[in-house]
């Protein structure tokens, strides 16, 4: 028989149509203990990554979806070209093995002149590593492998202009521990791309393979650093947290000059794109309240220690604070492009 049509009320209009709400996820049971796993006990040997606190800030809901619930967000889908991030990949680990034989080392110009011999064909293994390839290259790869290496001739240009000492460490694991409320200590870690010793302290490094926007490299304080603001500001958070580990990492190694205020870490956002046009500099707002200010170089972590480090303190004890429930972001630009967002109803 066929079935009877569905009957709509004659007032009222039409049946709503409204979205059901994001769900408020209760921080008890498998999810205390997963939080919980992120704690520790004397010296940490693992710790909760920057990547996932930046996301914590962005959407406390997604956070709970990919780092306690564990459901990886969707792989892209394949493609004949070279993906945003098997392009970073791909930078990142050529840029590596290329500095790796001068770590510790002056970089004169003989120093960049092995770079750019070895450049072409480091990157080719590197491509091919990364598109598991045992193939020679076709010709749109090879027109890709020929672009990236003139982006990265660039980039040894900028750099044998600038002044460093030596180039500290690439591609560094740093670990520290947090102080929390009634005694409990988390793990925090993540990975530099690169740190420089200068003759006054040292430059980390953060290479970015985007696009620039000026508002990716301005810092107008740290109350909206750790807000869920739509635009793409955890760029600047990654890198001060970056600082914040670095200079825990110094003094936990038993470095004395960490303890020196006048010692710089200065934070360097390295947007490979922007070729010899690049600014490898944060910017600083004279006045975070006001909705338009002038902007000066940011120089040193020191000048915005305080006030960050604090907001982050009032960040890791709301995560960790079990009363207060996983929610959705208030900024529903972020929706957008979630990989959750079947999940979370929006």
């Amino acid at each position: 028989p066929t079935p009877p049509l569905p009957v709509f009320p004659t007032s009222g209009g039409i049946p709503s149509l409204r979205k059901i709400e994001p769900p408020v996820v209760s921080k008890t049971g498998a999810i205390a203990a997963a939080l919980n796993s992120f704690l520790c006990i004397g010296k940490p040997t693992s710790g909760l990554s920057l990547t996932a606190l930046s996301e914590y800030t962005v959407c406390p809901l997604r956070f709970h979806f990919r780092y306690l619930q564990r459901i990886a967000p969707r792989d892209e889908a394949p493609s004949v070209e070279l993906s945003p991030r098997s392009f970073g990949t791909l930078l990142h680990n050529t840029l590596q093995e290329l500095y790796a034989p001068f770590v510790g080392k002056a970089l004169t110009a003989q120093s960049f002149a092995a770079m750019r011999e070895r450049l072409a064909p480091t990157l080719e293994e590197r491509y091919k590593e990364e598109r598991r390839l045992t193939r020679p290259l076709s010709g749109m790869e090879r027109l890709e492998c020929d672009i990236i290496t003139e982006l990265l001739n660039d980039l040894l240009a900028v750099d044998a202009r600038r002044s460093i000492t030596h180039i500290e460490a690439l591609e560094v694991k740093v670990l520290a521990a947090v102080e929390l409320d009634n005694g409990r200590r988390l793990g925090l870690q993540g990975t530099i791309d690169r740190v420089d010793r200068t003759d006054e302290g040292y430059t980390l490094i953060d290479y970015k393979t985007g696009r620039y926007y000026t508002s990716y490299a301005r810092y107008r304080g740290a109350e909206r650093l750790f807000s869920p603001q739509p635009t793409d500001r955890s760029y600047v958070l990654q890198l001060l947290l970056y600082c914040f580990l670095w200079k825990r990492k110094m003094i936990d190694d038993g470095h004395a000059e960490a303890l020196n205020t006048d010692l710089l870490l200065t934070p360097s956002l390295w947007f490979v794109n922007e070729r010899l046009k690049v600014d490898l500099c944060l910017y600083r707002a004279q006045d975070e309240a006001a909705p338009r200010t002038k902007y000066t170089p940011l120089l040193s972590y020191s000048e915005v220690a305080d006030a960050f480090e604090k907001r982050l303190l009032l960040t890791l004890e709301e995560l960790f604070d079990f009363s207060r429930p996983f929610t959705a972001t208030s900024e529903l630009a972020h929706c957008d492009r979630c990989p959750y967002r079947t999940l979370c109803g929006r």
